[in-house]
């Protein structure tokens, strides 16, 4: 009776950890290595030979160059990889209206 209550409960809980997995980002994208962080948006993007990678730090290149090697082995074109320089942060300055 307890193996019987137990496939129940497995049965009643499978649509819920399907559900997570198809609204999970990463696995919807199925992208191998899996990004840090993926936020979805509307529209879409055109890849053109201009198309750069950025990255933070070196730990990056590795994900990166097997990005541009999909990309290459799907349109041909092979899309650099640059080192990203974050932006100088401005102090926050108050404006007045008067």
């Amino acid at each position: 009776m307890k193996i019987i209550k137990l496939m129940f409960a497995c049965l009643v809980c499978l649509p819920f950890a399907a559900h997570a997995q198809a609204t999970d980002p990463i696995r919807f994208l199925k992208i191998l290595p899996a990004p840090k962080e993926v936020r979805l948006g509307e529209g879409s993007m055109a890849i053109k030979p201009s198309t750069t990678i950025l990255i933070a730090n070196a730990e990056d290149r590795t994900a990166a160059e097997t990005l541009q090697t999909e990309i290459l082995d799907r349109t041909g074109m092979k899309v650099s990889i640059e080192m990203a320089t974050p932006l100088p942060k401005r102090p926050v300055t108050s404006r007045s209206d008067a």
